[in-house]
């Protein structure tokens, strides 16, 4: 089968692209993997493609940010080495995802001076996350000015289209596109649930102030069980001071590249996703969706959540059915909902079959990305 094409030829704006490891280059690879090349091109930081990272590139043309960070000057230099790159490449439409404003700043930029048609992308809430007292300013100024500013704005969970929404009105330009990923990479490694002791809990991906809570949540929970239970975390870079705190026979901190994830989560008896308690930033909880939630409901595994009750992962997990919710810090209630879910083998593979039908309804990569392409062509 040929590659896909999009109708527009597309610069992706982004300091976080493949090969870097973590939530917003995942869902650019599940968007872009499959593109035709010659149909887009990608504007980044040269940090993004550090040899550290093992993962490949997209398959379109690479172009640099200046070496120096930060500074008007380096912003000026940005700007017209975009232009030149927009130029050359004959763009048409500037796609730019969160990635902590980056991204949106030269976005809007190369937007305004151009007059080339901007389509923003938010994989997570912008203003109202944990940032500095002055970058959080900035980000209340920056975040409407290039909403304004975009032709099109791909949000990507219920919970943040209803704030924005909240914030700016019920603007035509707000489009809602859930989270991806593709079922082809679990499709052959996907097996019957088949627990066997001793239980083994997984968490993959990165580790923020976000999760940090719950993770010793389940650490605590894990040294509380009355059955064998191990609790593996797999990190690009383990978490030095929660390794040094709970590394034992059962509680274990690895290193995970995203090529073996699938067959590590498939091999799992739960799959934990975590979301702390925040004391500042509480938006970011009360409408985070993890981005590792879609590889997690194709890997044919009970999933686990722990998070507050008021937040949106938690209404999500309990309305469609696919993930036991504990929505307590207490280990002694996360240890009990464990035994239960891998004693309970009825309950489990319930669990197992809604993950896969909620991944069906919203969170498949082939159809999403054509969702996102249609958006790139109407913008």
């Amino acid at each position: 089968m040929g590659k896909r094409t999009l109708e527009r030829k597309t610069l992706l704006v982004s300091s976080r692209v493949p090969p870097r490891v973590g939530g917003t280059p995942h869902q650019l690879r599940m968007l872009f993997d499959d593109v035709d090349p010659a149909c887009y091109a990608v504007y980044t930081n040269p940090h993004a493609v550090d040899a550290r990272f093992h993962d490949r590139k997209l398959s379109g043309t690479y172009y640099f940010f200046p070496q120096e960070q930060g500074g008007i000057r380096w912003l000026w230099k940005t700007i017209r080495d975009g232009l030149r790159v927009m130029k050359k490449e004959k763009i048409e439409v500037i796609y730019a995802p969160t990635d902590g404003g980056t991204s949106f700043l030269v976005g809007f930029l190369l937007s305004r001076i151009s007059r080339v048609p901007l389509v923003l992308h938010f994989l997570d809430i912008y203003r109202g996350n944990n940032f500095s007292f002055f970058y959080s300013l900035w980000a209340s100024v920056l975040e409407w000015l290039v909403i304004k500013q975009a032709s099109k704005v791909i949000i990507c969970n219920d919970a943040i289209d209803a704030e924005y929404r909240r914030r700016y009105g019920n603007l035509s330009k707000f489009v809602l596109i859930q989270n991806s990923d593709s079922r082809e990479r679990f499709d052959a490694i996907r097996t019957p649930y088949r627990p066997s002791a001793p239980y083994s809990i997984i968490f993959t991906g990165n580790i923020y102030w976000a999760q940090e809570e719950s993770i010793v949540s389940m650490c605590e929970a894990v040294k509380l069980a009355t059955i064998p239970i191990t609790f593996t975390v797999y990190t690009p870079l383990p978490p030095e001071r929660l390794k040094k705190r709970f590394e034992s026979d059962r509680i274990r901190f690895r290193t995970g590249t995203p090529e073996k994830m699938p067959e590590t989560q498939a091999s799992a008896d739960i799959l934990f996703v975590p979301l702390s308690w925040p004391k500042e930033s509480p938006i970011v909880t009360e409408t985070a969706l993890p981005g590792k939630l879609p590889e997690y409901l194709l890997a044919g595994r009970p999933i686990l959540v722990q998070a507050p009750p008021n937040c949106y992962l938690v209404r999500y997990a309990r309305k469609d059915g696919f993930a036991a919710v504990v929505t307590t810090t207490d280990p002694a209630t996360l240890a009990k909902e464990i035994e239960r879910i891998v004693t309970d083998i009825p309950y489990a593979e319930e669990l197992v079959k809604n993950a896969f039908s909620t991944f069906t309804k919203h969170h498949d990569a082939t159809i999403n990305a054509k969702l996102v392409a249609n958006v790139i062509a109407s913008a």
